[in-house]
């Protein structure tokens, strides 16, 4: 590999010179697309009200955003969002599905960005402690390992995102998809091509999920929501809404990412 990034995702927008990134927001927009009608088709989804007022929102110069949020009977929270500023070259779209405790298959998320430079994670999120629990690493994890060294090894192009935050780092599985690349087309179809993967893999797990018995459904649902919480208010990133966007509107946007105020019941045994 050629490298990797070690900086605040703030210092590298602000750092960087403005370059027009419409092309690339345009086919992160298609992709993402792409995805929600997959998702989408796969699961029975409700919208829930108390995301409603984010769903198209404004900011500073030509800064906007949105975010959707759906529930389901096998879908604990669905975002669907995204924060766009050509003023600055910057854009941050994220697909995320935390599923319901029904199950203890991963969570799958995605986000794609440009800082200017085009940025992508594709992650299954873990829903037990690896180390604790080797099984559910060798029957999650351990499939996609030598996949995960091959990309590595094939792709000098690319450089691999290291959070500066502790916390962050601590968020991705080993086998994580977290990368910058250069702006041209052989980096955005390696990220379709790995994302639609991934999702092919997530719903394969979930044809082949064995259920989670009901007397353990309300911990592992109450420990799937302190997860999203954590990663939603403690990621770094958030600073650059308060930017865009302002101090009184940032902390609303990330109540919405986790779900603060939903109006629907959870699914499970908690629903």
């Amino acid at each position: 590999m050629s490298g990797e990034t070690l900086q605040h995702v703030s210092d590298w927008v602000s750092n960087a010179e403005p370059v027009d990134i419409s092309a690339a927001y345009a086919t992160w927009t298609q992709l993402t697309r792409e995805l929600t009608a997959r998702i989408e088709e796969r699961f029975a989804l409700e919208r829930d009200a108390s995301v409603q007022p984010w769903e198209s929102f404004t900011g500073n110069g030509q800064a906007t955003g949105s975010i959707k949020a759906y529930v389901g009977t096998e879908v604990d929270w669905y975002v669907d969002s995204y924060i766009h500023n050509p003023d600055v070259s910057f854009c941050n779209l994220h697909v995320t599905a935390w599923l319901g405790p029904q199950v203890r298959v991963p969570h799958f998320g995605f986000a794609v960005a440009c800082f200017p430079d085009p940025w992508a994670f594709c992650d299954l999120l873990p829903r037990a402690d690896l180390v604790r629990e080797p099984e559910y690493f060798e029957r999650y994890y351990a499939p996609r390992n030598d996949a995960w060294v091959k990309l590595r090894a094939e792709n000098p192009q690319l450089k691999w995102f290291t959070s500066l935050d502790g916390f962050v780092r601590a968020t991705l599985s080993p086998t994580a998809f977290c990368y910058s690349g250069p702006d041209e087309a052989r980096t955005y179809d390696l990220v379709r091509d790995y994302a639609h993967g991934q999702l092919d893999l997530w719903f394969g797990y979930l044809d082949d999920a064995e259920p989670v018995p009901a007397e353990e459904q309300e911990a592992l649902a109450a420990a799937d929501l302190a997860m999203r919480k954590n990663v939603a208010e403690r990621d770094p990133a958030n600073v650059m809404a308060v930017r865009y966007f302002g101090a009184d509107v940032e902390p609303e946007l990330v109540k919405s990412l986790w779900g603060a105020d939903r109006t629907l019941p959870r699914p499970g045994v908690t629903g």
